[in-house]
């Protein structure tokens, strides 16, 4: 049987890493970190996906990795109103919820870059907070 293979992408507030896991072994990974001169160009977080994006791509790209030969992408939980812990299917009412809010964190892009990244097969996921909360909570 096939390997369950997973992106992950972590949207850091001065660094973007990604990696691929095959069922709970990671097989490769990268960190990139951003400089302030990138960062502000964006001029906001939310302006940040495309650049966060292009390194998820180029990464996957740089180990032969088809997007599409993905089973899921997760991304780092954000800004969103409280949930328990686990892991959500990225939904439009998420990524509405992701952007609303006034408070801006890199974290946020996890959702949006799941979606975006999603060539896996339709499932695109993102985790929720460990413990449970969001932006108010616990």
């Amino acid at each position: 049987m096939a390997p369950f293979r997973i992106c992950a992408i972590n949207p850091g507030s001065t660094s973007t890493k990604a990696a691929v896991f095959e069922d709970e072994t990671q097989v490769c990974g990268v960190t990139v970190r951003h400089t302030r001169r990138e960062l502000d160009a964006c001029r906001s977080v939310e302006a940040q996906l495309g650049l966060r994006l292009q390194v998820v791509e180029d990464f996957l790209a740089g180990k032969g990795i088809r997007p599409e030969s993905l089973d899921a992408v997760v991304g780092r939980g954000g800004l969103v109103e409280p949930i328990d812990s686990g892991t959500y299917i990225v939904n439009e009412a998420m990524l509405r919820d992701l952007t609303a809010t006034a408070s801006e964190h890199a974290a946020s892009l996890g959702g949006a870059s799941c979606g975006a990244a999603g060539g896996a097969r339709g499932r695109s996921r993102i985790r929720g907070r460990p413990g449970g909360g969001g932006r108010d909570g616990p």
